[in-house]
């Protein structure tokens, strides 16, 4: 097992002993090792071969004991004695977003529920908000959540899926006659979830190809495979002087596409050996993957006025981390010298505030503290900067978590939501313009609080926070959180034709997080964002420039 999978085992473990009951202290031992096991840059295998498990602090003998077995033989005799134990169902029904296994337990004790079927209809009978410590609004957003999850289906994350196609792809390079294979589909148009994953292959021998996957069968032109982990992958093959139509064809939207062989006059578009000259044969640039959606890109292409390419290497600065001080897992320090061996100049440190308790948010005792601990790493680490900065908790009522004179000693802020997510449309929106309109928040974090698959965003007038944004001078992120990305291509792209400044930040927890930076460039590029519209593309002085803005504008209205 890899650290990923021991680490989701523990907590498989962690929550079937809560359902169970059993004792809280054993639960949170299995759910402190999986983060210890998430957190490790060297693999569990290794550890274990070299008897050092113990050695990592939290990971006693009975924990090496059981992660031995799962990197040794890839199962676990605790989880799978628990499981012969816990109800059948209950562990697909804590998968629910508000659920988890004490209200599950709860659920199977008081209603018999234990299937996500049985718990869709006790919300639609009303049966839900009877249950002591659910009441009307938790069976409304359990209600929520079980409609998000339907929706989502067995869709892929974008990070899950990128590496997924990569990986496939690799594997059937080294078929025997395969000369060329390309990811393709909704995964190089780095949508943020997909269905399936696209390949492209040319070969002289597709029924070679093909004998590897004899499950495959015929499905819109493409050969389509379920693999085991619940993939679906779709295979389409061409020859080498007709490779770059198929690209396009099978990368483009159908919208796209369409647009295309209308300027070509013709159902079907020329064969063409490269992408470039399919694109120059129907007078066109070559269009970029993430563009081909139909939303203006083939009049943009035909005026001259694609937006410059964005890549993760022109970001200059990550501008939203965290570290130990509050809910990270690392050091300032060493979160500083990950950003300087990615070649960045700068970074702020944003550790939560102190209203974000489950985060270990700081006091403004412990902010001060950290405060000269930057000023000294600062005087280390030259020529980097750290900025000392804070995500700041925008409470229910719109108000900061720290009063004004605290905020203004710090050199970038960041205000966002992490809780009563239920407000309405017109609360939740007046919420965060009470945010944009304080002179000291620089950038609003994760702006709609989406979670893929998992929480859709809350209520919001986006367009009044966008022109808010751009008159106070407020940059809006994209959070590029695996989950998250957020905000999403369309809501970014109607902030940047609002002239409102784009901030994308990895929300890093762990220096592995840092090169997340690339999934929100991705999203910035769907919504035809350019690097000068970016504002950690800048320099450091860039970024100090556009927080004294804001306070110099702020005192003059």
């Amino acid at each position: 097992m890899t650290n990923r999978e021991v680490a989701d085992t523990l907590v498989r473990i962690a929550d079937a002993l809560e359902i169970l009951g059993e004792s809280p202290f054993r639960a949170n031992a299995y759910r402190n090792g999986a983060r210890k096991v998430e957190q490790m840059e060297t693999a569990v295998s290794v550890l274990h071969a070299e008897n050092r498990l113990t050695s990592v602090p939290g990971i006693g003998s009975g924990l090496a004991e059981a992660i031995g077995q799962m990197v040794t033989t890839g199962r676990s005799d605790t989880l799978e004695q628990l499981l012969a134990t816990v109800p059948p169902g209950l562990m697909d029904l804590i998968s629910v977003p508000g659920l988890g296994p004490k209200r599950a337990r709860t659920l199977y004790q008081t209603l018999g529920i234990s299937t996500i079927g049985q718990l869709e209809e006790a919300v639609r009978s009303d049966r839900l908000a009877a249950v002591p410590g659910f009441g009307e609004k938790t069976a409304q957003s359990i209600g929520q959540r079980l409609a998000t999850l339907e929706r989502w289906g067995s869709r892929l994350l974008l990070a899950d899926a990128w590496p997924r196609a990569e990986a496939l792809a690799e594997q059937i390079r080294k078929e025997p006659g395969v000369t060329r294979v390309e990811v393709a589909g909704s995964v190089r148009r780095f949508q943020d979830s997909v269905g399936n994953i696209n390949l492209l292959v040319e070969t002289n021998d597709p029924a070679g190809v093909l004998c590897k996957f004899p499950a495959a069968s015929d499905v819109d032109g493409f050969k389509e495979i379920r693999m085991n982990d619940g993939s679906v992958l779709r295979l389409s093959f061409a020859e080498p002087s007709s490779f770059g139509t198929s690209w396009v064809t099978s990368t483009g939207s159908p919208a796209h596409l369409a647009r295309l062989c209308q300027i070509a006059g013709s159902p079907e578009l020329p064969a063409c050996d490269t992408e470039e000259a399919l694109y120059a044969q129907l007078s066109l640039p070559w269009i970029p993957p993430e563009l081909r959606e139909d939303r203006g890109e083939i009049e943009a292409a035909l005026a001259g006025r694609l937006p410059d390419p964005l890549s993760a290497e022109l970001i200059r600065g990550e501008l939203h981390m965290h570290s130990r001080y509050s809910d990270g897992s690392a050091t300032i320090e060493e979160m500083a010298k990950a950003c300087i061996e990615r070649g960045y100049e700068y970074m702020a440190v944003t550790d939560h505030s102190i209203g974000l308790g489950v985060a270990n948010g700081l006091s403004i005792e412990r902010l001060r503290e950290q405060a000269g601990e930057v000023r000294r790493l600062n005087a280390e680490l030259a020529p980097f900067v750290i900025l000392h900065g804070n995500e700041v908790n925008i409470r229910a009522d719109g108000s900061l978590d720290y009063p004004d004179e605290v905020l203004a000693e710090l050199d970038w802020v960041i205000a966002s939501v992490h809780g009563a997510f239920g407000k309405s449309r017109d609360e939740q929106t007046s919420r965060i313009l009470s945010a944009i309109a304080n002179p000291y928040v620089n950038l609003i974090a994760h702006p709609t609080g989406r979670i893929l698959g998992r929480r859709d965003g809350y209520d919001l007038n986006l367009d009044i926070i966008i022109d808010q944004a751009a008159h106070t001078g407020t940059s809006l992120e994209i959070n590029c959180g695996p989950d998250r990305l957020d905000l999403d291509d369309t809501s970014v792209r109607k902030a940047a034709e609002a002239d409102v400044t784009i901030c994308i930040n990895a929300d890093a927890h762990h220096p592995d997080h840092l090169p997340w930076v690339a999934l929100g460039t991705s999203v910035a590029r769907r919504g035809w964002v350019g690097p000068n519209q970016v504002l950690n593309t800048g320099s450091l002085d860039a970024v100090r420039e556009f927080v004294s803005a804001k306070r110099r504008n702020a005192g003059a209205r």
